[in-house]
């Protein structure tokens, strides 16, 4: 069965987009996405409820595919993240200035290779707001998980040259120890706002 709707009108270009709130079977927001989304968007953002039950993956995908819309900042909150959804999304906005995610779970075991996928990026500020760390399971927690990810981000020189900005939250790290983690990894020089 097909749901797509074929909207009588088009944007052109929205400043800021946040679709907040997605609940399990929302049809109108994944034809929202795929169908009457405007043709260039400021600043996007998407927010789910995995703990309702939702799979997250279609909405993973027409963001993803609509990515070349947007162009200085995309939020994504309450996502669950594998390795290769996490390369995948930062290749597909490394255009963008801003990236922000907020109470995602990260699924990570092995710092990923950025190296190719990040070269030329535009990404200055970078934003993890709660986000949880687990084996590649997503049963238990890992708490290497977050040096991972800085480690596998590091591997591209575009973007450890390019980076400004980090806002970090984090629950389990104190301040000190996200300091340390991101100055280990050559990222001290981007600037740790709280």
């Amino acid at each position: 069965m097909n749901f797509a709707y074929q909207a009588p009108f088009k944007f052109f270009k929205v400043e800021d987009l946040f679709i907040q709130t997605i609940q399990r079977g929302s049809r109108f927001t994944n034809n929202f996405i795929s169908s009457i989304l405007p043709e260039k968007i400021n600043n996007f953002g998407l927010s789910i409820q995995t703990f309702a039950g939702l799979n997250d993956s279609l909405y993973f995908k027409e963001i993803i595919r609509i990515s070349h819309k947007i162009l200085k900042s995309v939020v994504i909150f309450g996502f669950k993240i594998t390795p290769a959804k996490l390369r995948r999304f930062f290749s597909s906005f490394s255009h963008v200035e801003d990236i922000r995610l907020s109470y995602c779970e990260l699924l990570i075991a092995d710092a990923p290779d950025f190296s190719e996928l990040l070269v030329n990026t535009q990404i200055q500020k970078l934003t993890l707001i709660r986000v949880d760390f687990y084996d590649l399971s997503g049963s238990e927690d890992n708490p290497e998980g977050f040096a991972t990810l800085i480690k596998g981000l590091a591997s591209s020189s575009h973007f450890k040259l390019n980076l400004q900005e980090l806002r970090i939250h984090l629950d389990d790290f104190t301040q000190d120890e996200i300091i340390m983690i991101i100055g280990e990894n050559g990222f001290d020089k981007a600037i740790l706002k709280e």
